[in-house]
């Protein structure tokens, strides 16, 4: 697209601001502090109000990513803001939320998380807040300043249907965060929230005398699942074409928990058809023809691979 801002280099001092007004909505806009002035660590914060795409924040190098701009409601009241917060002696602490499973993109999309954080130093709490970690701040938060040396506590309260929380670093209990602030500096903790997927593989398989005359064609099969009764949408497209020569068809990224119904929607001019498990045994159909199952994931098998579903021919 157009350019709407050149590269722009600018200072700011201390508790200085700058604004660009008229951005078109829906630009995107990368913000990037490039001289921290020896601070000990920065800060890299934003907020961009209903936010149609979650902003993007890298800490490592002070970089804030804003892939659409929210348009603002009243002039001259920023909807998008982007802060940078230079530490010098002084500690603090950055919450980030990560997403891992192959599901991840289906379930979590959009959603908020209520992280609960504690810190206590010398036996009194110094710190203890509700926060969210959502599309609006990037899924970050930071707290600053904290005392050195305080042992600070990250749980999630609301984990949004996650199969597992894995919060890092932690003392061995992966759902509670665990952080002794430094000295100088950010300590840094990541919440993970894992969501699983099954795959299904439904084959075709032709048999009977004709099937070798007959069975050359093309044929249909489709798949429809829910999850807490909103319709999902089928990676790659809900419905398939297979043939002798292509019989197999795979379904990826399916959910935790969503009941999926299979049928075959064009028999191909088959006389007879029906649905059978991998031991080639009938599978009890409703009165369409279609098979219904449940998406059933180990939550102890943290890997970003699928988890097969019993096949389907």
């Amino acid at each position: 697209g157009a350019t709407v801002l050149p590269l722009t280099t600018f200072e700011l001092e201390g508790d200085q601001s700058r604004v660009f007004p008229d951005l078109p909505s829906r630009s995107r806009c990368v913000v990037v502090e490039t001289d921290p002035r020896g601070a000990a660590a920065t800060v890299s914060q934003v907020q961009v109000q209903a936010a149609t795409v979650p902003p993007v924040v890298v800490q490592a190098t002070r970089t804030v990513i804003i892939p659409e701009l929210t348009r603002d409601l009243v002039a001259g009241i920023p909807r998008n803001t982007v802060t940078f917060t230079n530490l010098f002696d002084v500690s603090g602490m950055v919450v980030e939320k990560d997403f891992a499973g192959t599901a991840a993109a289906q379930v979590a999309d959009g959603k908020s998380f209520t992280i609960a954080v504690s810190c206590v130093n010398d036996g009194e709490t110094v710190l203890s807040e509700l926060v969210a970690l959502g599309p609006e701040n990037g899924y970050t938060v930071a707290f600053f300043p904290i005392a050195a040396q305080s042992r600070c506590e990250i749980t999630e309260e609301d984990a949004a249907y996650a199969d597992s929380v894995v919060i890092t670093p932690n003392e061995g209990d992966p759902t509670t965060g665990v952080i002794i602030i430094p000295t100088t500096g950010v300590g840094s903790v990541a919440v993970t929230n894992w969501y699983l997927g099954g795959s299904l593989e439904v084959t075709k398989v032709l048999t009977g005398a004709g099937a070798e005359k007959f069975g050359t064609g093309s044929f249909e099969v489709s798949l429809a699942c829910t999850l807490r009764d909103e319709e999902l949408e089928i990676a790659d497209g809900a419905t398939r074409t297979v043939s002798a020569d292509a019989p197999t068809a795979l379904y990826t990224a399916l959910p935790t928990g969503a009941i999926c119904r299979v049928a075959e929607t064009d028999a191909g001019g088959a006389t007879n058809s029906w649905l059978a498990d991998a031991a080639g045994e009938r599978l009890v159909v409703d009165d369409e023809g279609g098979y219904t199952f449940t998406v059933t994931t180990d939550p102890t098998d943290l890997v970003d691979v699928d988890q097969p579903q019993p096949p389907v021919s």
